[in-house]
């Protein structure tokens, strides 16, 4: 009895909240963004699989320059600048990366994988300067 009483608390409880409550990005899928790097990076990187998209998002978040930098000149990122028009196909919220078709520049038409914090709601992302070294983004 207790547990069916849960339950249906659970349901009503669920239902009458919105998504934006329990996540930070509003829905992005199928909206068409600009993407923002950190800083005045002039280039930023879309990954052509999802493994090296991993890579590049992990490079970033753990703000190793010489990682990150790598990651962008290998052959399975495209260079692209700041201020690159994307449209959203998928995103995964937990893992932090959103597939995206780039709509604009030279790679127009191709997709890949991006931190989704590039994307967020097309504002401007900007990494604390806090514990930044030589090595670090």
């Amino acid at each position: 009895m207790k547990i069916t009483i849960f339950v249906i608390f659970l349901l009503v409880f669920s239902c009458g909240m919105s998504r934006e409550v329990f996540a930070e990005y509003p829905e992005l899928i199928g909206r068409e963004l600009t993407m923002h790097g950190p800083y005045s990076w002039q280039s930023l990187g879309v990954a052509l699989s999802e493994r090296k998209g991993d890579d590049l998002i992990y490079a970033y978040r753990m703000r190793d320059k010489n990682a990150f930098t790598a990651i962008l000149e290998s052959y399975d990122v495209l260079r692209v600048t700041k201020d690159t028009r994307v449209l959203v196909l998928d995103e995964e919220l937990l893992k932090g990366k959103a597939h995206v078709v780039i709509t604009s520049g030279i790679y127009k038409g191709m997709s890949g994988w991006v931190p989704i914090e590039w994307i967020k709601g097309n504002n401007r992302h900007y990494l604390s300067r806090e514990g930044v070294g030589k090595n670090k983004i």
